[in-house]
């Protein structure tokens, strides 16, 4: 805490010329200690790396007029009609991100309260008073009864904030609401990627349960074929048993393909708020496929703009204004209580000339002993602005690390989506094959259909990569921090 000097003596002469200005000069001095007793705010000392690896100069500058990932708005980076539409319904409808956006106007109405405790409060008062004093307490020996008529308009109890307590408590609520805000954009862009996730993991068990069908069919086939082909001595038992082993795993595969499936649909519906038909025309995943995320040149202060991390900066904030309306507990405080207005034993004479009442009341109220409420208070604000130093910290650090995971499975999710597509080809070629040597009697039926099912095989996990490709980018634009309406609205008022 700051030492204060003991204020210069007034000279005798109060109602002086000079003594107006040296009382206002006194007034502005006492007043300019109210932002000495918020602390400054404490630097984040989080132990992350300088850039990202997986990103070559990503702590470049990005060009003159690009706009980063996270100013991006989702309409923008999500472009398909599907997205747009399953999005705007989530949107709409999720109750998650209702709730967030009523805690942000609780928020700003504490706030509005704050910011009207700082200005004074008028009051009018209509009061009618009879008193009645017995006679032995009387000084006539009579008893008596006295009437009283008011009619003022009171100043009550405005405190003068020389030293910055409600200063700061208003602070505090300011960082609050703003914290509330940026938790509302936090919840939104983590709806988007969640609605993202949902949808195509529902979409990878439609498709998957389709080619279990198929492969059934196909499975069925090999079985029937294989039952003629023992029954002339041509296959082994043991071979048809190994099919119908085979077509009861591909049953129970397929029943528990469409359980999954159904859990998957629930999900979107939940956090959509919409019943999806299922039997309507829904484009495959492979459609589907988002731009790069990570542009050359993006740099790693852009997690700055995340709404989490703002969020928790903003709490930091709040709790350093804390300390400060804390610090000021041990001040004096200064109360004007004041009044004007009619006064008369009637209402007959309450407008009568000389009625005229006022009441000018200044109170200082000063902190004496209080078994130590006023320090410990001053701790418990230092020790929450500690822990809400080490939560700023871990924030960043968690979202340096989203933003690595994505960029570190982004390579290799590439690399592995290449090699399977190959491999892929190569199975379309060989079915290809099969099928022409089947049909000039160079090989059997049951070699191109037992080719057939190991290309669906490939197809499910080609829907299973495409599916985790698109989980990562959008987790990497969620990571990044974009989808803020903010960027909304900048996109919806640029020419």
């Amino acid at each position: 805490m700051q030492t204060t000097q003991a204020p210069l003596p007034l000279p005798p002469a109060m109602g002086s010329a000079m003594n107006k200005p040296l009382l206002l000069s006194l007034l502005c001095l006492l007043g300019s200690s109210a932002c000495a007793m918020i602390p400054t705010l404490p630097s984040a000392q989080a132990p992350i790396p300088a850039t990202w690896q997986e990103v070559k100069s990503i702590d470049a500058a990005p060009p003159d007029g690009a706009n980063s990932t996270a100013q991006q708005p989702w309409r923008q980076f999500y472009r398909h009609a599907l997205w747009q539409e399953v999005i705007d319904t989530a949107l709409t409808n999720n109750r998650d991100l209702q709730a967030a956006v009523a805690r942000m106007a609780k928020a700003k109405a504490l706030l509005g309260i704050s910011a009207a405790q700082r200005l004074p409060s008028l009051q009018a008062n209509l009061q009618h008073q009879e008193t009645r004093t017995p006679a032995d307490l009387s000084q006539t020996g009579n008893h008596t009864v006295i009437a009283r008529e008011d009619l003022q308009v009171a100043l009550p109890a405005f405190e003068l904030d020389f030293w910055g307590r409600v200063n700061a408590l208003h602070e505090a609520a300011k960082a609050t609401y703003l914290a509330n805000a940026e938790s509302v954009q936090a919840v939104r862009i983590l709806l988007i990627a969640q609605v993202v996730e949902s949808l195509v993991t529902w979409r990878e068990l439609a498709e998957k349960t389709a080619l279990s069908q198929q492969r059934l069919a196909v499975q069925k086939e090999l079985l029937e074929l294989l039952g003629e082909r023992k029954q002339v001595g041509i296959t082994s038992a043991q071979s048809h048993w190994q099919a119908v082993l085979a077509w009861e795993e591909a049953k129970a595969a397929l029943a528990d393909l469409q359980r999954q499936e159904g859990v998957a649909r629930h999900a979107l519906q939940l956090l959509t708020g919409h019943n999806w038909d299922p039997d309507r025309h829904w484009p495959l995943l492979e459609e589907l496929l988002l731009s790069d995320v990570v542009p050359s040149g993006m740099p790693a202060s852009a997690l700055a703009l995340r709404p989490d991390v703002r969020a928790a900066e903003f709490r930091l904030r709040a709790a350093n204004a804390d300390i400060g309306a804390a610090r000021a507990a041990f001040w004096p405080r200064i109360h004007l209580t004041s009044s004007v207005g009619l006064a008369s034993a009637g209402l007959q004479g309450l407008f009568q000339s000389g009625a005229t009442a006022w009441s000018f009341l200044p109170a200082i109220e000063l902190p004496i002993f209080d078994a130590g409420q006023r320090r410990l208070t001053q701790e418990a604000a230092e020790a929450e602005q500690t822990a809400l130093l080490a939560e700023y910290e871990k924030v960043i650090q968690q979202a340096f690390r989203e933003v690595a995971d994505g960029l570190s499975a982004r390579k290799a999710l590439t690399e592995h989506l290449q090699a399977l597509k190959n491999s892929h080809q190569a199975q379309l070629a060989r079915q290809q094959l099969l099928h022409d040597r089947w049909q000039v009697g160079v090989d059997s039926k049951q070699e191109f259909l037992q080719q057939q099912l190991a290309l669906y095989g490939s197809e499910q996990q080609l829907r299973s990569l495409e599916r985790h490709i698109l989980v990562n980018q959008a987790g990497l634009y969620k990571a990044l921090g974009g989808g803020t309406e903010k960027a909304d609205e900048e996109q919806s008022t640029s020419p």
